[in-house]
């Protein structure tokens, strides 16, 4: 398992220190993925090039976004969950057209922008 995450690493260029979202959602996703594998928080930081404390800080909000069921954390780390976790993540059918018409922010925009690559929306 951990020779498989350090060749996602390394394709997905996550060792890099970007702030993109779905990057940002990865890398935390594989956080916790490694740490409940026991690995200890000094070795994760070394695979990603990062200090313990911005482990725990990933680790932190994965669990928090997990918890809430957060859509675009969802949709993010959905191809790792399904390899690492066999988990498969069901999603309810949206309208594009009434999303669009309730948008009231940029970031919304990206948010449906997320969805409609992963085919979420019932009428597109």
């Amino acid at each position: 398992m951990i020779k498989r995450i350090e060749e996602i690493i390394e394709e997905q260029n996550l060792r890099e220190k970007s702030r993109y979202r779905y990057m940002v959602h990865r890398r935390w996703f594989l956080f916790v993925l490694l740490r409940k594998h026991g690995i200890k928080l000094q070795r994760i930081g070394e695979m990603f090039d990062l200090n313990h404390s911005t482990i725990i800080y990933g680790m932190s909000m994965a669990e928090f976004y997990e918890k809430q069921q957060d859509e675009l954390y969802l949709l993010d780390t959905m191809q790792l969950q399904k390899e690492f976790e066999g988990k498969e993540i069901v999603f309810v059918q949206r309208d594009l057209v009434e999303d669009i018409q309730n948008c009231k922010q940029m970031n919304e925009l990206s948010i449906i922008q997320c969805r409609l690559k992963n085919n979420k929306y019932k009428n597109y």
